[in-house]
């Protein structure tokens, strides 16, 4: 019964080990999560107008960098109007990407003049930079 126990337990700690499909932290280089809420999504697109594949996080050396990002998600039309698809590319500077240091990008919108806004927040959570979209 033990045996069957280790045997479910290895296999559980192998399926968890597979669901991660990012590579690990670079402590030579920041590293930057990217968020958004609900059923919208941001990706990663670029770094200092570069392409960037990963889609889901950069990891950039210390020192300024342009992240490029593209933001899609719904807008709501109004009462008994179905929501709009829109979508936003930012490209968004910061001077002071310090080593070992972890980043966060959120993206979010509201219904103001500045439409969809993006967020670099440092691991206290304190915003560091600020980009929007405009109107929607």
């Amino acid at each position: 019964e033990s045996a069957m126990w280790r045997c479910l337990a290895g296999m559980s700690l192998a399926l968890l080990a597979g669901c991660s499909n990012l590579p690990p932290h670079d402590p030579a280089q920041a590293w930057v999560d990217i968020e958004a809420y609900g059923d919208n999504q941001l990706l990663a697109t670029q770094v200092d107008g570069q392409p960037w594949a990963a889609g889901e996080f950069f990891q950039v050396t210390p020192g300024s960098h342009t992240l490029g990002t593209n933001f899609q998600y719904w807008t709501d039309a109004g009462y008994g109007h179905e929501p709009l698809a829109q979508s936003c590319d930012f490209a968004l500077s910061y001077a002071g990407f310090r080593a070992d240091h972890e980043y966060q990008l959120v993206a979010g919108w509201g219904p103001s003049p500045e439409g969809a806004w993006l967020r670099l927040l440092n691991e206290r959570g304190d915003q560091l930079a600020y980009d929007t979209c405009g109107d929607f």
